[in-house]
């Protein structure tokens, strides 16, 4: 179930309600002072964090190393 953001057009405050995606509209029509309003940010999960890699953990190059000695053509980064 996604969460959905809303402004109350009387007292101008932004809240998030959980719920059902066929809950939304008939929540709109029950509460005709909301209005929906788009997310603010978008998060973006990945090993790069401001410009600088995340290496991974030194068991996991192992591995890395291993799958890259047994595949000769192999261009894997053990980092």
């Amino acid at each position: 179930m996604p969460t959905y953001r809303f402004k109350d057009l009387k007292n101008n405050c932004i809240f998030e309600k959980f719920m059902k995606i066929s809950e939304r509209e008939d929540y709109l029509k029950d509460n005709p002072d909301f209005e929906q309003v788009p997310a603010s940010q978008i998060t973006l999960v990945s090993g790069v964090m401001l410009g600088t890699s995340m290496k991974p953990s030194e068991s996991f190059r192992e591995v890395l190393r291993h799958i890259k000695k047994n595949n000769i053509n192999s261009n894997i980064n053990t980092f």
